[in-house]
């Protein structure tokens, strides 16, 4: 698959990727703590997997 140059598909820097990590970061620090290690697994398991369609390595 070619990637594609900066500022189309799936860009990190995209505005909307800025705004939904943003929303995420905020909701994760109103956590408590309990939730945050019940949940951890999860969290880990979607960063990879962002990681991977996001093509960052």
């Amino acid at each position: 698959m070619e990637r594609q140059p900066a500022g189309h598909g799936n860009d990190i820097n995209s505005p909307g990727i800025k705004i939904i990590w943003a929303e995420v970061m905020g909701k994760l620090e109103g956590m408590e703590s309990s939730n945050l290690e019940h949940l951890w697994p999860q969290l880990v398991q979607g960063f990879k997997d962002l990681s991977t369609r996001l093509k960052v390595n």
